[in-house]
């Protein structure tokens, strides 16, 4: 089942590497030497380590990057893939378009994160870019330049010998030219979660948000933060937009 929901539909049959906290699938590879290896098309799977998670909470937490013209990977040590014999991923090149996706915390639609740019580089603690980057959580997008995703590592104990060293998402940051449009109801856009709601839903009041940047998110504490000449507007039913 975690197999099925993280593979992308156009591949069936996938090569699958399976180190202690995630997976690689890949149909096709060759082996450079030096601790190089090229996969195409390429899949990367990022399970949480927590051990009190349910088998489907971590499929479901899961982050992936998939590309379709393939990856360059880098490991500590010379690999022999017949053997399953590999050692720790410490950095990899993604050209060209690249997916990252996760359904995040919440079941169902309401959280899910994708984000779609190019070019990507991983190291043991980053997933970078300068490319645009366009992206959506939940009923949320927006797009922007420079990305950054901080990864959480393992702890040296809990630390696999082989694959990815990483433990989840910390932060999704993005650095220049932010623009995020945001999907919040009308009665509780800018007010307080006290306030009395009313007995029928309120139609939601777009709001946009404009930055310089940086614009980071805290993946674990749930908080957005905006930076230099930040403009909010929200558009009113009937009114001028409040800015």
């Amino acid at each position: 089942v975690i197999i099925d929901s993280m593979t992308p539909k156009d591949r069936k049959n996938p090569k699958i590497i399976e180190p202690s906290r995630g997976k690689l699938l890949f149909e096709t590879y060759k082996n450079i030497g030096d601790g190089v290896i090229e996969m195409q098309p390429f899949t990367m799977v990022f399970y949480p380590s927590d051990s009190d998670m349910s088998r489907e909470e971590r499929a479901r937490r899961a982050v992936v990057i998939e590309t379709e013209r393939g990856a360059t990977l880098q490991f500590d040590e010379d690999l022999d893939l017949r053997r399953a014999q590999f050692g720790r991923l410490i950095g990899a090149a993604i050209p060209g378009k690249v997916l990252i996706r996760s359904d995040n915390r919440e079941v169902g639609p309401h959280d899910d994160l994708r984000v779609e740019t190019r070019d990507v580089k991983l190291s043991e603690e980053l997933v970078s870019t300068d490319a645009e980057v366009t992206f959506r959580l939940g009923e949320n997008h927006g797009s922007g330049r420079q990305l950054r995703i901080t990864l959480e590592g393992e702890g040296e104990e809990d630390a696999p010998s082989q694959g990815p060293q990483v433990a989840g998402i910390e932060k999704f940051s993005l650095l220049r030219d932010v623009q995020m449009h945001l999907s919040i109801a009308v009665d509780n856009a800018f007010g307080s979660d006290d306030e009395p709601q009313p007995a029928e839903p309120e139609p939601e009041s777009p709001v946009t948000i404009v930055c310089q940047g940086p614009f980071n998110f805290d993946m674990k504490e749930y908080l957005i933060q905006f930076e230099d000449r930040v403009v909010v507007e929200r558009v009113n039913l009937n009114l001028p937009p409040d800015r």
